[in-house]
């Protein structure tokens, strides 16, 4: 809609002005809140399953497909501790290339926390992230920390189930590429749709799935953790004199 709305509207001589609002001072207090999240949350999944660790292990082999239900492969207790390591390992990121901890970095954030229960662990989200990060520090000019790099280094994890599915090489190519093209491909909207990130992950989705699946088998894994296995029923303890009648 908006890609058909905005030209119409600026051909007839309407203008969009953009409006930046970037937080910058609350990086100490708004990250040690998140991290606590994050800790409180991984807590509750141990508190919640025995097994939840291992249990995470398991869900680390996953290529994060939208068949790879974490909730029913691996409980609960192992979804909780996903999305309490994910929440500190993307405020970590941030932290680590100097960016802001604000409103737009959090709701990235915590979308990732989001997607934890079905298709986003570490293990297929810093392919990705890296790909981005390498992105920005060779444009130079402090180009990985603009808030734009860092709205990408966050809502690019959507593409995390191709470095899954395909491996960490292409999972960086795939970060490097939504890096270069989530920055120009609202140009056609000005903006107007907020998803941006995720229209461009989307594009790049689209082409690497299909020059990759033409190459290279795609990684699947579909075993539950053995703790969600169903259980065998056990049989009945019968004695056979029951089974006949007496006089």
């Amino acid at each position: 809609m908006a890609m058909m709305l905005t030209p119409i509207l600026k051909g007839f001589g309407y203008e969009f002005n953009a409006v930046s609002i970037w937080a910058t001072k609350y990086n100490r207090l708004l990250s040690s809140a998140l991290i606590m999240v994050g800790v409180v949350t991984i807590v509750c999944g141990y508190s919640h399953d025995e097994y939840a660790f291992g249990n995470y292990k398991n869900l680390l082999r996953r290529p994060g497909n939208p068949a790879d239900d974490f909730l029913l492969l691996d409980g609960a207790g192992a979804v909780l501790i996903n999305m309490g390591v994910n929440i500190i390992v993307a405020t970590a990121v941030i932290l680590a290339i100097g960016g802001d901890i604000n409103g737009p970095t959090i709701g990235g954030i915590l979308t990732i926390a989001g997607f934890s229960v079905k298709g986003k662990h570490v293990r297929n989200m810093i392919p990705v992230m890296l790909g981005i990060i390498i992105s920005g520090v060779l444009r130079g000019d402090g180009a990985v920390v603009t808030p734009a790099a860092q709205l990408a280094l966050l809502f690019g994890t959507t593409l995390a189930p191709v470095s899954g599915t395909y491996g960490f090489f292409a999972g960086v190519v795939a970060g490097f590429i939504h890096s270069c093209v989530v920055l120009y491909a609202g140009a056609g909207y000005s903006g107007v749709n907020l998803y941006n990130n995720g229209f461009a992950g989307g594009l790049v989705a689209i082409v690497m799935y299909s020059v990759l699946s033409e190459f290279f088998k795609p990684r699947e894994y579909s075993e539950p953790s053995e703790s969600m296995k169903p259980k065998p029923m056990a049989k009945p303890d019968l004695d056979l004199n029951d089974l006949y009648f007496h006089e």
